[in-house]
């Protein structure tokens, strides 16, 4: 199948969705999370089910989906040689994936090691650190082998690094033997493992996915027509999760049931940012998309520092004062990391690279091509 240029349509939605799914993405790791409650109440174990549980997970796999769908049109924009496509995505998911996460899981430990010369206590990223050795705090800390980032969430990056070097096989696969390349992926993350290569195999099977269904639709529309069958799917899933936390009894235990659990409420947050597009903020989404990744890059940081912060004004009580917390720090922080990321503009183009994978337009660009501009 001929693959076409992404419409604006289509391109829109994908900012959206990477927002949604940014936003539950940072939300689930806020510390020490909403299940270190005590005596948590009813009505915070279940927004704990809905949030960690179901759109957590599913934000992953959703973004996994993308990452494969834009794949794809990376190689067909490309003239050059195969091998040549190949080593330009290499390189620039090697810059734009690898470097930040690297900088970020750095990041991370030396705060980890400035609270404890400032204060005397040990938080859990200098714990992770003890009996290795420097090859192996590189290998698993900063590098991010077998799920071991200093920075939990930044794992992500790693395994869509190692799906965007597998491509080439994935692709050649996926124009031969198109859907069966999935059930291909499932049988080996059930039977055998992805690792040390993928340290999470249903990344790889969504990323997979993502480049079976571009060649063979290329847009979002198959996935709107079946919104009632996947929202139908998620009301299940919803009603097993709810089930099984407050009754410890599973009513849905099929074979599958975490993939279908995913691929459903993935389909409904890629429809749910159709529905965005729809609205009247899309001339905002624009803007807010330049910040989304640098959001997800810098956010474990953040919350380190504000529950730190957090403890020493209001104490280690995990009770209401630290609820008001838990649901505020992320929009919060979503509101300081877009004017923050302003002043990258300002920085010199390497350390844009180091904080955010890629540099921005200078500042001194933007006022040159202003005064060349004619009036």
């Amino acid at each position: 199948m001929e693959i076409r240029k992404i419409d604006d349509q289509t391109s829109l939605q994908i900012k959206y969705c990477r927002f949604i799914c940014i936003f539950f993405m940072c939300i689930v790791h806020i510390p020490p999370g909403l299940g270190a409650v005590d005596s948590m109440p009813s009505y915070l174990q279940a927004i704990n089910v809905f949030l960690a549980d179901i759109l957590g997970r599913a934000s992953v796999t959703a973004l996994s989906f993308i990452s494969g769908f834009l794949i794809v049109h990376n190689y067909a924009n490309n003239d050059n040689s195969n091998y040549q496509k190949w080593l330009n995505v290499v390189v620039n998911r090697l810059k734009s994936l690898i470097v930040p996460m690297v900088f970020w899981n750095g990041a991370i430990i030396v705060i980890g090691f400035g609270i404890l010369a400032a204060t005397g206590v040990s938080i859990q990223v200098i714990d992770d650190l003890e009996g290795l050795d420097a090859f192996q705090i590189v290998f698993l800390r900063l590098l991010g082998f077998f799920n071991g980032s200093s920075s939990e969430s930044l794992n992500f990056l790693h395994d869509i690094f190692a799906c965007a070097f597998l491509s080439p096989i994935l692709i050649w696969l996926a124009k031969r033997i198109s859907w069966l390349l999935v059930v291909l992926l499932l049988l080996i993350d059930n039977t055998i493992t992805f690792q040390p290569v993928v340290t999470r195999g249903i990344i790889l099977v969504f990323f997979g996915l993502g480049i079976v269904y571009c060649y063979r639709f290329n847009d979002f529309k198959p996935i709107h027509n079946i919104k009632w069958l996947t929202l139908a799917l998620s009301v299940a899933v919803l009603v097993r999760e709810y089930w099984l936390a407050f009754n410890g009894v599973d009513i849905f235990d099929v074979p599958g049931y975490q993939t279908i659990k995913r691929f459903a409420v993935s389909a409904v947050a890629i429809y749910a940012a159709y529905l965005l597009t729809q609205t009247r903020f899309n001339h905002w989404i624009g803007k807010l998309d330049k910040s989304t990744y640098f959001i997800f890059l810098a956010h474990n940081v953040f919350f380190i520092l504000t529950w730190g912060a957090w403890q020493l004004f209001f104490g280690k009580d995990l009770e209401f004062p630290y609820i008001v917390y838990f649901f505020i720090v992320t929009p919060a922080w979503f509101v300081i990391a877009i004017l923050s990321h302003q002043i990258i503009a300002y920085l010199p183009a390497f350390l844009q690279i180091l904080i955010t994978g890629k540099p921005r337009n200078s500042v001194k660009k933007h006022a040159i091509e202003s005064i060349k501009k004619p009036a």
